[in-house]
């Protein structure tokens, strides 16, 4: 039998703007499985157009909304974490503030969680910038949970914007945390190292909106030359702490699938044991932030870098060599 109960969760803060936020909010109450369970977390104070809209929302759908509101802005990791403390359903829908959802995507992945034993499920999105009609490229990400599994060494295997996840085994994981840029790799990489397993649909799910300094909003995207390396860093000190952090949630003695070899092993557990990654993040400024961020995560080619960040290739490139020099320094032993 189908599950059909579900609830969606979606952060937003002062900067959005209120034609997204409603068409966003509209694309999900349309769906052909509508869910019963509505979180929307404020993450700070709002504007009134903002506010007018979740007012008029609340008032249509009494028994569905519900309105969190955080006193400051803590980024999305704290916001999701907070929100998902009040989800009702154990099938959560993760949805963002200014994308679009096609009509029947909650359908197909509440078949899809019925046909798979997996705790995660999402999609591809397309990329549009004002018209759906008109979106461009799409972000493809591997279907079976084996290929995932290896490809979440080098980037985030999951569109969060699509995901549709199991609240008892984000919980268990240790749920979203403040790491800005990485909130929903970081939980995604606890939860694979866990054990747990996901599945993406090769159908797009969610048109994502891109441009007019969307995507610095989100986090950037550029190429790092070296970015194997520092790739293999971030996999190494997280695949470490996930485990010690999984092993302490489930109790168990005996050892977690090894998703690295025993020297790589040996190796990262050193370097676990003497740095924190989200502490030397944290000391990079917000461009090189930004750079890095969207460079681990989306992956994308190099030239399309100065076009969404709207700055000259060759600051990116300086700014990239700058940001990766310095985590060099900050994560080397």
């Amino acid at each position: 039998m189908i599950e059909q109960n579900y609830s969606v969760l979606m952060s937003v803060y002062r900067k959005e703007k209120a034609e997204y936020l409603q068409k966003s909010i509209d694309s999900m109450l349309s769906q052909t499985v509508p869910p019963q369970d509505f979180v929307i977390v404020c993450d700070g104070l709002l504007g009134d157009e903002l506010n007018q809209v979740l007012q008029k929302k609340k008032q249509e759908y009494p028994e569905c909304f519900q309105i969190v509101q955080l006193p400051e802005n803590r980024g999305l990791g704290e916001a999701l974490k907070e929100g998902l403390v009040y989800c009702k359903n154990e099938l959560v829908a993760r949805m963002d503030s200014d994308d679009i959802s096609v009509p029947e995507r909650c359908e197909w992945q509440l078949k899809a969680f019925a046909q798979n034993n997996v705790s995660i499920i999402s999609g591809a999105v397309q990329e549009f910038m004002d018209d759906t009609a008109q979106a461009g490229t799409v972000r493809y990400v591997p279907e079976s949970s084996e290929k995932i599994a290896v490809y979440a060494k080098k980037r985030n295997p999951f569109n969060h914007p699509a995901v549709m996840f199991k609240k008892s085994d984000v919980i268990k994981a240790g749920s979203y945390m403040d790491f800005h840029g990485f909130e929903d790799y970081y939980l995604w990489l606890r939860m694979l190292s866990g054990g747990m397993k996901g599945y993406n649909l090769s159908e797009v799910l969610v048109y994502m909106r891109v441009g007019n300094g969307m995507y610095a909003r989100r986090g950037g995207v550029s190429y790092l030359k070296d970015m194997a390396e520092f790739r293999s860093w971030i996999f190494k000190i997280l695949s470490i702490k996930c485990k010690k952090k999984i092993r302490g949630y489930v109790n168990r003695d005996d050892e977690l699938d090894e998703t690295v070899d025993a020297q790589v092993f040996k190796e990262a557990e050193d370097i676990a044991g003497k740095v924190d990654l989200r502490n030397a993040f944290a000391k990079l400024d917000e461009r090189e932030r930004q750079i890095l961020t969207l460079s681990v995560i989306a992956g994308y080619e190099g030239e399309e870098v100065s076009k969404i960040m709207d700055m000259n290739h060759n600051t990116v490139r300086t700014i990239k060599s700058r940001a990766l020099e310095k985590m060099r320094k900050l994560l080397s032993v």
